[in-house]
């Protein structure tokens, strides 16, 4: 990959997680609220949204482990369910420093 490849494959990530973050955004974010989902999950579990946010990140994750074993074994993803399993963990470090810098917010407040 050169170097005008990589820049141009970036941007392209950029636009595309930008995308599916604010569509999943919609669908999730409740009484304005875009943790709404952790929030509750954390309620019914008795975490803080931080850990529940994990637990449903580790999913993602894990499919990113299981493309690796199937590359290990010359299985390589289609370039439609790699860009998908990439952009859902990286939204997901993106909704996790939200979430901490509320939890500092909200600390400062105090």
């Amino acid at each position: 990959m050169t170097e005008l490849e990589f820049t141009k494959h970036v941007e392209y990530c950029k636009r595309r997680i930008d995308r599916v973050f604010f569509e999943k955004n919609r669908e999730y974010n409740r009484e304005n609220n875009p943790f709404h989902s952790f929030d509750r999950a954390a309620s019914v579990s008795g975490q803080r949204p931080e850990e529940a946010l994990f637990g449903f990140w580790l999913k993602h994750i894990v499919s990113i482990l299981d493309i690796l074993d199937d590359v290990e074994a010359g299985k390589l993803p289609t370039v439609e369910l790699l860009a998908e399993k990439t952009s859902d963990n990286i939204n997901y470090l993106i909704l996790l420093e939200a979430m901490l810098l509320r939890r500092i917010r909200d600390n400062d407040k105090a």
